[in-house]
Formats: C-alpha cells, sequence, structure tokens
C-alpha cells in the first residue's frame, strides 16, 4: 500500500437554523480553498462549526481506481512450505544414512 495521503476539496456550506451566528462570519464561504487539499486539524473543523457552517467533501469529475490486491490462498503457501520441508528432511536423512554406511566400511 502506498504512503500517499488522500486530502480533499471542500465547500463550506450554511447550517440550517444558524443564520444569526453565520452574519458574523458571512465571508467563510469564500475562504473554503484555504481548507481545501491539506489536512485539517479539529481546532479548524470545530471553529467552522461553530460559526454555523459545515464543511462538505466536493466530488471530483474523475473516477479513482479500485485497488488491485495480489491475493494468494495462505493454504498453496503453507502446502508449498510442507512439500519443501518433507524433501529436506528426507534429504538429511539419506545423507545421514550414506555417511553411517560410509564410516563403517
Amino acid at each position: 500500500m502506498s504512503s500517499e495521503k488522500f486530502h480533499y476539496n471542500y465547500e463550506i456550506v450554511p447550517v440550517p437554523g444558524r443564520e444569526h451566528v453565520q452574519k458574523n462570519f458571512a465571508t467563510l464561504p469564500s475562504r473554503a480553498e484555504q481548507y481545501s487539499g491539506r489536512q485539517l486539524s479539529l481546532n479548524e473543523r470545530f471553529s467552522i462549526i461553530e460559526r454555523g457552517y459545515v464543511l462538505e467533501p466536493v466530488k471530483s469529475g474523475k473516477k479513482r481506481e479500485p485497488h488491485k490486491f495480489d491475493v494468494q490462498m495462505p493454504e498453496a503457501h503453507i502446502t508449498q512450505n510442507v512439500d519443501e520441508l518433507i524433501k529436506s528432511i528426507r534429504d538429511e536423512k539419506s545423507n545421514t544414512k550414506k555417511k553411517t554406511t560410509t564410516k563403517r566400511d
């Protein structure tokens, strides 16, 4: 998985029923670009909410490629490892038999 971080573009939308607070921060929606394309702190998010607005992510026109995963069944690895282990044990046994038979001669 890549270490690339995903950042969103936002628009600042007024919350219905909070008009009395929004009148003091009328220019806040025009500063949405200031909050887009970077990671936002909780303080920034809550200060926008306290002012009667909410951040909404803007959907981009391009679609993201779905992630492709190379999934291998673990049973295949286990079977392969067991086969290799059995082969190595047989080889060791045959080598020790050869060594013991040659020592007797």
